[in-house]
């Protein structure tokens, strides 16, 4: 799955690449009906340890609140892929 400016994911339509690594690239994205940005993380390696690693990492990061971590908000499912659903507070 390839991601481009302007593709819809579930209920959010992506608007730029923020960054890329090895394993995951992280791109904004605006929610369709409230208008609000969030990242969208997403694994550019398709492989379904990594996709359950990456929800490992989304369930370990949704249950901390510090102001130095980004806060996971939701997970979105599109075309087989996981994606971390990334609010900045």
């Amino acid at each position: 799955m390839e991601l481009r400016s302007g593709d819809s994911i579930d209920r959010y339509v992506v608007d730029e690449l923020l960054g890329r690594g090895g394993m995951a690239e992280v791109w904004r994205a605006r929610h369709v009906e409230l208008g609000t940005f969030v990242a969208l993380k997403r694994l550019v390696i398709p492989r379904a340890d990594l996709a359950d690693r990456l929800l490992r990492e989304g369930r370990m990061q949704a249950s901390l609140q510090h102001p130095n971590v980004v806060r996971v908000h939701d997970v979105v499912r599109s075309d087989g892929a996981v994606l971390l659903v990334l609010i900045a507070v």
